[in-house]
C-alpha cells in the first residue's frame, strides 16, 4: 500500500494502493472466512489521474462521517476528490472539487468532529492573490440549510456577514424625525435599518434599494429615530412591522484582491462577477446577510 494512513470506517479499512492511484476497502467476510478486497476506483479509473505522472495519484486522505459518509482525498495536482461511501446501500460515488481554474491548489485535508454538529472538512489551499502566493485554511460550511435559501453558501474562499434578526415594531410616531418603538432593539447610531410590513403608516415601508439611518437610539427604552425622515403627513401607525439591520457595503476583502467574486444577499444575487480592487465592495441593495466569494461551475 501507499505510505498513507488507512481510514477506518466501521468494520472496513479504506486504503490507497502503492501506485497511489487505486482506492480499496478491506473488510472481513464471515461467510467465506477471509478478508475481501473491493476496488473503489474500478468504475472511475480516471478519478485519480491528472495530466501527467507527477500530477496523478493521492497524497493525503481523511474521512467524514456526518452528515454523509465521504472519503476525501487530495490529488497530486491540487484537486480534492470525494467518494460517497455508503456500504449499507452499496453506493460508492466519486466527485471532484476543482479550484485550479480560480488559482486554488488544495494541499491538505482534515476532518474535525464535534458533538451535535456536522463534521467540519478543513483544507489547506495554496492561492495566488494579487500576484503573491499564500496559503489559506478554509472549511466547508454545513450542508443542512434548514429550509432557508439564505443559508446556502455555494462559493469558494468565501466570507459571510450576518447582521442579526429583525426586531418587532410596536409604535411609530408622526413626527420629524419619527420615533420608532421596538422593544429589545440593540441598534447603535449610524446603523442602517429596513422597515417593512407596517400597517397604517404604509408610506414608511421600504424595498431592498432603501434603508433608514438610526439616530438617538435608546436600547433601554427600546426606541430609536430615523435620520432625515418626516412622517407628520403619513398615515397613523396601527400595528405590525419589523426593523431589520442591513448594509450595502462589506469590508475585509483584501484577501481576494484581483480575484473575480460574486455576492448573494438574503438569498438573491446582488453582484455580478466583479474583480476585487480594494478592501470593500458596495452593492445596489441593502441586505441583512451577505455572502461573498469565488464563483464556480458544477459538472
Amino acid at each position: 500500500v501507499a505510505r498513507l494512513q488507512p481510514q477506518l470506517v466501521g468494520d472496513s479499512a479504506i486504503f490507497v494502493s502503492r501506485s497511489a492511484k487505486t482506492v480499496t476497502f478491506l473488510t472481513y467476510n464471515f461467510v467465506s472466512n477471509q478478508w475481501d478486497n473491493t476496488d473503489l476506483t474500478r468504475l472511475n479509473r480516471q478519478i485519480t489521474i491528472g495530466t501527467s505522472t507527477a500530477s496523478s495519484g493521492i497524497i493525503q486522505t481523511a474521512f467524514q462521517s456526518e452528515p454523509y459518509p465521504i472519503f476525501w482525498a487530495v490529488r497530486a495536482d491540487g484537486q480534492l476528490l470525494g467518494l460517497v461511501f455508503n456500504k449499507q446501500d452499496q453506493v460508492y460515488a466519486w466527485f471532484r472539487v476543482n479550484m485550479l481554474s480560480e488559482g486554488g491548489k488544495v494541499e491538505s485535508v482534515a476532518v474535525i468532529t464535534g458533538q451535535n454538529q456536522e463534521d467540519m472538512v478543513v483544507i489547506s489551499v495554496q492561492r495566488t492573490i494579487n500576484g503573491a502566493v499564500g496559503r489559506y485554511l478554509e472549511y466547508f460550511m454545513p450542508q443542512e440549510l434548514f429550509g432557508q435559501l439564505s443559508n446556502a453558501f455555494f462559493v469558494h474562499c468565501g466570507l459571510q456577514l450576518n447582521l442579526g434578526p429583525a426586531v418587532a415594531i410596536t409604535a411609530i410616531s408622526n413626527a420629524n424625525p419619527p420615533t420608532v418603538t421596538a422593544p429589545g432593539q440593540t441598534f447603535v447610531n449610524g446603523t442602517f435599518v429596513q422597515i417593512a410590513n407596517v400597517l397604517g403608516m404604509v408610506e414608511i415601508n421600504q424595498d431592498k434599494t432603501e434603508a433608514y439611518t438610526v439616530i438617538n437610539t435608546d436600547p433601554v427604552a427600546g426606541t430609536f429615530q430615523l435620520q432625515g425622515m418626516d412622517t407628520t403627513a403619513f398615515g397613523v401607525y396601527t400595528s405590525g412591522g419589523t426593523a431589520l439591520p442591513v448594509t450595502n457595503v462589506v469590508t475585509g476583502l483584501n484577501y481576494l484582491l484581483g480575484q473575480t467574486v460574486i455576492a448573494v444577499g438574503d438569498g438573491a444575487k446582488i453582484l455580478p462577477p466583479t474583480i476585487v480592487t480594494s478592501n470593500s465592495l458596495t452593492f445596489p441593495y441593502y441586505c441583512n446577510q451577505i455572502t461573498v466569494g469565488l464563483p464556480y461551475s458544477t459538472t
